[in-house]
């Protein structure tokens, strides 16, 4: 489906804008507008079709991105796109927040600080200490992923999985996933039944596609739906 995004035809006066050269001025207008960009301006996208649709080669593409992560207006992370004052020229009714918001789960936590300071799951300021709390049990239920992943992953293949932020995006979907119609505990519930269900399938391997599982973030995300409820194995049920 066609997206309609709107230009502040003030952006030409713009003394940054102006600034720019013309390759610079392309790549700025089409990390606005872009087929893949969203309501929250923080998005995945790969460099290879930036490049395409812009005509610049990998090398220019990373150099103009680089500079406007350098003037703090864009930054390019493992195949996400986040632009720092996008949110703030939308006009926020409520069903614009509400989209917003239905986006924020999604996005690496790194891309969230980058953008709004801190990590961000609401934008709603009706109630600032339910929100808070919200935010608060998010991050919770997000470390506590991220913690028994790794610590599995280290009893499984002695080494650990986490090596860099690119598994954070996968565990912010994968609680998106969770907390889909749920509340904050039957997400919880969820989860672990799904991480215990791959567990056992790594442990006892039917076939080779099963041998070559690892216990990561992004091998559960890709097997969730797959991983249909069965008895956890017994010395799993007190965790």
């Amino acid at each position: 489906m066609a997206k309609q995004r709107y230009l502040n035809t003030r952006m030409w006066r713009d003394d940054y804008f102006q600034n720019l050269d013309p390759s610079e001025k392309l790549v700025f207008i089409y990390c606005l507008t872009n087929p893949d960009t969203n309501i929250c301006g923080i998005y995945e996208i790969p460099l290879k079709i930036i490049s395409t649709d812009t005509g610049f080669n990998r090398e220019m593409t990373e150099e103009i991105l680089a500079r406007f992560e350098k003037d703090d207006k864009i930054i390019y992370r493992d195949g996400w796109i986040a632009i720092k004052n996008f949110i703030k020229h939308q006009s926020l009714n409520p069903k614009i927040i509400r989209g917003i918001e239905k986006e924020l789960p999604k996005i690496p936590e790194e891309l969230l600080i980058w953008v709004f300071g801190k990590p961000i799951y609401s934008l709603s300021h009706s109630n600032s200490n339910t929100n808070s709390n919200s935010n608060a049990d998010t991050k919770e239920f997000h470390n506590s992923i991220r913690n028994f992943l790794q610590a599995e992953s280290q009893r499984l293949h002695s080494e650990s999985y986490y090596h860099d932020g690119s598994e954070a995006g996968a565990i912010n979907k994968i609680i998106q996933r969770a907390l889909n119609g749920k509340t904050l505990e039957q997400a919880k519930e969820l989860f672990k039944t799904k991480a215990l269900i791959l567990i056992s399938r790594i442990e006892n391997p039917q076939n080779e596609f099963e041998r070559k599982l690892s216990l990561t973030p992004r091998t559960l995300l890709g097997q969730w739906n797959k991983l249909v409820e069965t008895k956890p194995r017994e010395r799993y049920k007190q965790l």
